[in-house]
């Protein structure tokens, strides 16, 4: 089960990457899996353009978690180095 979820939400990122609208993807599965709204943490799979290996892209949207965060880690993420 958890395999097909994977595979469905790395076919709908994909598209939703093609269409420039992966921001507001990323709030529907905050909503649908997140426990604090539009500022729920969410890890979701994704599929690396250059190695094809499934790989997890982290959305932090709590404001404390994201502070806090950038200010001990400063490494960017994948998909923003292309």
């Amino acid at each position: 089960m958890i395999i097909v979820i994977a595979l469905l939400t790395i076919l709908e990122y994909r598209k939703q990457v093609s269409l420039g609208k992966n921001h507001l993807y990323f709030e529907r599965l905050m909503d649908i899996y997140g426990d604090n709204g539009d500022s729920s943490n969410i890890l979701i799979p994704i599929i690396d353009g250059d190695s094809n290996q499934m790989k997890e892209l982290a959305i932090i949207a709590n404001p404390e978690d994201a502070s806090r965060i950038a200010l001990k880690h400063v490494k960017k993420c994948l998909i923003l180095n292309q």
